[in-house]
């Protein structure tokens, strides 16, 4: 079976709102039919829903961090300091890039949700 790469800027969970409910559904399928590794961080109340997910998708590994960047006018300013848009700023952790940058080469389709 191929290995794919889902790289998330959420925990597609709980499937509440949208984005989410896309992201879950999308996920679930593309765990049919490979060996899919999910990227994301954990952000807010995320961590307290990672048992949970995990026995709602059958992924083959998990890679996420906790990161505490809230939507403020402050981290808006701050993002556009660095020149990022206020989403990227809030999801990036460094460890996450490093896994990615270190270990893409050995999955056969990378996805980037949203």
């Amino acid at each position: 079976m191929q290995k794919l790469l889902f790289v998330s800027p959420e925990l597609p969970y709980p499937p509440r709102s949208g984005g989410k409910v896309k992201s879950h559904k999308l996920l679930s399928m593309l765990c049919e039919h490979f060996e899919v590794t999910l990227v994301c961080p954990l952000k807010l109340e995320d961590g307290e829903f990672l048992e949970e997910f995990q026995q709602t998708v059958p992924l083959k590994h998990i890679a996420c961090e906790p990161i505490h960047i809230r939507r403020s006018g402050k981290n808006l300013f701050l993002s556009y300091l660095k020149s990022k848009p206020l989403n990227l700023y809030r999801s990036f952790v460094p460890s996450l890039a490093e896994f990615v940058s270190q270990n893409h080469s050995s999955y056969d389709r990378i996805f980037v949700d949203h």
